[in-house]
């Protein structure tokens, strides 16, 4: 990631999250899905990388995040792409 970190919250780095959430896939509104990696985490989400173009993520758009798999999905808006 580059450019100017929008987030003033408390951040913490991948490799002290839980291994569940530093690889996991995502679905998102247009039906696309994808493998992420975090790059960090905070309180109110996650920054990450993704083998999609940034067009893929339509600011204000639904996601869906699989960190404990299928069964247990987390839901969330794209507030922020690069």
């Amino acid at each position: 990631m580059s450019g100017v970190e929008q987030r003033k919250e408390i951040r913490f780095p991948a490799h002290v999250l839980p291994e569940e959430y530093r690889t996991f896939s995502i679905l998102l509104s247009q039906g696309k899905t994808a493998t992420v990696k975090t790059v960090d985490a905070s309180r109110n989400g996650f920054g990450f990388t993704a083998h999609l173009s940034s067009d893929n993520f339509i600011l204000g758009s639904k996601i869906v995040l699989y960190p404990f798999g299928e069964s247990r999905p987390v839901y969330g808006i794209i507030v922020y792409a690069q």
